[in-house]
């Protein structure tokens, strides 16, 4: 089949598998490897698209860190590190790394201004 496999060549006529040596398997399987990883990355932008409840989904979310989060919130980073597993828009990255969603917070916010008498 050299000297370039390529993948769409084989989708539009399939018999054409019959002809792949084995250096065009690395090729295709390369190929449509990146079109996988292509498909989930599209995928999971329309996930995080549908989370944001009709938010601008141009607008991606923020990690801001602790004592960004803080500022935010007027509080200490300390009182922040406290009451981090209460607070619904904290993201831990590893074991020790805590991060805030942006957007998180604000709807938090918003809330916790709605439920105020």
């Amino acid at each position: 089949m050299s000297p370039r496999a390529r993948l769409v060549d084989f989708l539009q006529t399939p018999e054409r598998f019959d002809e792949v040596t084995a250096g065009d398997v690395f090729d295709l399987l390369a190929e449509l490897e990146m079109v996988r990883v292509r498909l989930l990355a599209r995928l999971f932008g329309f996930l995080a698209t549908s989370r944001n409840d009709g938010e601008n989904p141009q607008a991606p979310d923020r990690l801001l860190t602790a004592p960004d989060a803080a500022a935010m919130l007027h509080v200490t980073t300390r009182w922040l590190y406290r009451h981090h597993r209460r607070l619904p828009f904290t993201r831990r990255l590893s074991g020790k790394a805590l991060r805030f969603s942006e957007q998180g917070l604000h709807r938090w916010l918003e809330q916790q201004q709605r439920q105020r008498p």
